[in-house]
């Protein structure tokens, strides 16, 4: 016990001092690349470029959202960016009613199942009919 103690005293003891360097490093950085661009020429010309690169994007991005609409409108599919399209009429996919239900692997024992019970009822039914199914199985 004494050992894990000392040995979770010094662990906490290198993560705070770690960590204090680490901070100090990271003032020291900070305070050079500041100091840096402070220093630095800005050329106005690159500057006005890179304002009218940005007032261009709201541009663009109007335009893709209006070829995004442009192609959920051909597509006729219902999508956030189209409001009222309506979905596209595919009859190659199938639908709800048309399609086939899913085959269920235990419908033959649940059937079997339901005729051992319907000729108990109706007292038919031998006590043992050696089939092996007595009910008794957890499912």
């Amino acid at each position: 016990m004494y050992t894990l103690l000392k040995f979770l005293g010094w662990g906490i003891l290198l993560a705070v001092v770690g960590g204090c360097i680490g901070w100090a490093l990271r003032a020291l950085t900070a305070r050079s690349e500041l100091a840096r661009a402070r220093s630095a020429d800005v050329d106005a010309a690159e500057f006005e470029r890179m304002r009218d690169r940005l007032a261009d994007f709201d541009q663009v991005v109007a335009e893709r959202d209006r070829l995004r609409m442009q192609i959920a409108d051909m597509r006729h599919t219902d999508s956030p960016g189209v409001v009222g399209a309506a979905p596209a009429d595919d009859d190659s996919l199938p639908t709800d009613a048309t399609s086939p239900p899913a085959a269920d692997p235990h419908a033959d024992d649940q059937a079997a199942d339901r005729d051992a019970v319907n000729a108990d009822r109706d007292g038919n039914g031998d006590e043992d009919d050696g089939g092996g199914d007595d009910g008794d199985e957890d499912r």
